[in-house]
């Protein structure tokens, strides 16, 4: 049996919650409970011009991936995003690697 360890989520929040540092710390939380749950990669699509949620994701160790073409809609319109992953520097590594990797937090 073949277990997925891969994970995706969805985060919309208001305007006015901009730059009080709410997406950081969701984001914090997202990656801390994928790591307890086992997941060794997480996910994002985001649409291209969003660059506070690309810059958000890049500073949490997210890389890009690639662009998806017409994977998305925003108001009918069928959007391209941008992929963005995150490997766990945790699951899935060896021991050692485990254990600078929590050291460095």
């Amino acid at each position: 049996m073949r277990v997925r360890r891969r994970g995706r989520s969805k985060r919309v929040y208001s305007r006015r919650s901009s730059g009080q540092g709410l997406g950081r710390q969701l984001l914090a939380a997202l990656i801390a409970e994928s790591e307890a749950q086992g997941m060794w990669t997480l996910q994002a699509g985001i649409f291209p011009e969003n660059t506070a949620s690309l810059r958000l994701h890049e500073a949490a160790g997210f890389r890009l991936v690639g662009r998806r073409e017409k994977i998305g809609q925003l108001r009918g319109i069928w959007r391209d995003t941008v992929l963005l992953e995150r490997r766990s520097r945790v699951v899935g590594a060896t021991p050692a690697a485990a254990t600078d990797a929590i050291s460095a937090g």
